[in-house]
């Protein structure tokens, strides 16, 4: 739903498909996470994207052992 709010996503196959195809793979990757949190990671991205950036960008790192 917010990438629908940001827009500018491409127009693909994938993100041309309807909102409840989107929530089933949410929902999919959110049952992975719950399973195995040491290899998965949820972020909100219902906060400004500067900030989502930041984050992904701390567990890269994080995780790659540049920190």
């Amino acid at each position: 739903e917010q990438t629908l709010v940001r827009g500018g996503f491409g127009s693909d196959r994938f993100e041309a498909l309807d909102m409840e195809f989107h929530r089933r793979v949410r929902d999919g990757y959110r049952e992975l996470a719950a399973a195995e949190p040491e290899l998965w990671v949820v972020l909100d991205a219902n906060r400004d994207a500067a900030e989502v950036q930041k984050d992904v960008a701390a567990l890269v790192a994080e995780r790659l052992g540049w920190r």
